[in-house]
Order: C-alpha cells, then sequence, then structure tokens
C-alpha cells in the first residue's frame, strides 16, 4: 500500500449522510405544503449547500505554529505549559496532511 498525504494541507468538515439528513430535515420544515415537496434534486432550489459542509481552513505548519503559540501567550501560560514543537507538528500533521 503507498503512503501519501495531501499536497495542500487543507483541514474542514467531514461529508456523510448525518449532514444529509439534517440538510434534507431543514427544507422539510421550510415547505409548508407537503404537496410542493421537492422531487430528487430539487431540493438544492431551497437549501444552500455550503450549509451542510461550512467549515475549512488551509494552514501551512508555520502559521499553525505562530497561532499557537500566540494562543499561549494569549490566555494558555495560566491553563498549561508551553506548547511542545513536535508534538504540535503531529497534530497538525495528523488534521492538515492525511489523508
Amino acid at each position: 500500500m503507498a503512503r501519501s498525504f495531501k499536497r495542500t494541507p487543507w483541514s474542514g468538515d467531514a461529508k456523510g449522510p448525518d449532514k444529509k439528513k439534517y440538510a434534507s430535515r431543514r427544507v422539510r420544515a421550510k415547505i409548508k405544503d407537503w404537496d410542493s415537496l421537492p422531487q430528487g434534486g430539487q431540493y438544492k432550489q431551497l437549501y444552500e449547500s455550503y450549509d451542510i459542509c461550512d467549515y475549512g481552513s488551509r494552514e501551512t505548519w508555520h502559521e499553525y505554529w505562530r497561532r499557537t503559540v500566540a494562543a499561549w501567550h494569549k490566555w494558555g501560560y495560566l491553563y498549561y505549559d508551553y506548547p511542545d514543537k513536535e508534538r504540535e507538528y503531529w497534530n497538525w500533521y495528523k488534521y492538515y496532511k492525511r489523508k
């Protein structure tokens, strides 16, 4: 099996059947007349598709590290030790580079 990774560091919501069910429930809740319930893919006219999966971010390792250190300086020094660079790198790698 080949070992692969994402070429662009990106992390976000995962698509799945639970979010699609939630979206269709919201569409049905908006419709007052059951006879006008859309068939097939017609619900897309009533519901914005970006509401299903609306979170995503691209962040390089250096941006992630700067943000982590800034967060520690802002409020973390009261609660936990200075972030370990190696552990934080593996956290970044897990969310942004692994497939």
